[in-house]
């Protein structure tokens, strides 16, 4: 008897553990961190969503050519941008081409940046994200992050040869708020 006592014990022990581990990843889940798996980074606690650095800071590239100039462009990852360029290539609705057709560079749509906790309560996303022609001058502000892996480019909907032009690419622009000019 005394064996079956100390059997149900330990079986109602592992069992207490495991509700409590499985509504701990319940609460997390439930309570979202602000952090999306793929691409989206953090907000900063500064109050202001490019993490504190004014579009007319030194930090801030005003210069395309800078950017593509760069011998190491994993040196200007994180770096904030505010362009005023024409719009070369549009692939759909997540991205398009900015610079020479030479010398192009990726601008990717960073669309929603909430956190499941905003989208629940119904937020509005904070990006100012508007449509765009080719050829049209806009606006764009944002942040110049590495090329990922392409499990997190696949939403991106880039074609194989767009694949293949970004092979050549150690970086690209996640844009903010993209605002035609004129």
């Amino acid at each position: 008897m005394r064996r079956v006592a100390a059997w149900g014990t330990f079986i109602g022990i592992v069992a207490v553990v495991l509700v409590l581990i499985w509504g701990r990843s319940y609460d997390r889940s439930r309570h979202d961190t602000g952090v999306s798996p793929v691409g989206t980074p953090a907000i900063g606690t500064t109050g202001q969503q490019n993490g504190g650095v004014p579009d007319d800071s030194p930090a801030t590239l005003h210069d395309l050519e800078t950017l593509m100039g760069s011998t190491d462009p994993h040196e200007l990852i994180g770096r904030r941008v505010d362009f005023h360029l024409k719009v070369g290539e549009i692939d759909n609705s997540t991205s398009f081409w900015v610079g020479s057709k030479d010398n192009p560079m990726l601008v990717v749509l960073g669309r929603d940046n909430r956190s499941n906790a905003q989208r629940d309560r119904g937020a509005p996303s904070p990006n100012d994200i508007k449509p765009t022609t080719p050829g049209q001058m806009v606006h764009i502000t944002g942040m110049i992050e590495g090329i990922p892996n392409a499990e997190a480019r696949y939403s991106w909907g880039l074609n194989d040869s767009q694949r293949r032009e970004l092979q050549d690419q150690k970086v690209y622009i996640r844009a903010d708020h993209v605002t035609p000019e004129g």
